[in-house]
């Protein structure tokens, strides 16, 4: 699989600093999903951007790390790239 480059878009940085935060910390996908209450395969999803991360998981992963609001600020630019109509997503999340 060919590695992200963090440049493509917000969704590949996303992604990119993900995975790199998470082996920092020697995590696997299963490890850091129970960390944040989601499966592995979501992990798998978001670092791969077959998945797209919501709010509340961009939140979870900056409690989990340790950082201070750094996923939850892509979190818009994720969704603007999506082109989805404003407020689609959040509607589709409180019923995903």
């Amino acid at each position: 699989m060919p590695s992200i480059d963090p440049s493509e878009s917000a969704r590949a940085y996303l992604a990119y600093h993900l995975k790199r935060l998470r082996e920092e910390k020697g995590w696997s996908q299963p490890t850091l999903g129970s960390k944040i209450h989601v499966s592995g395969s979501l992990i798998s999803g978001m670092e791969t951007q077959q998945r797209r991360p919501t709010r509340r998981n961009c939140q979870a992963l900056d409690r989990a790390f340790e950082q201070d609001q750094f996923f939850t600020p892509l979190y818009p630019r994720v969704l603007e790239e999506t082109g989805l109509p404003a407020g689609f997503p959040e509607f589709a999340d409180a019923e995903g």
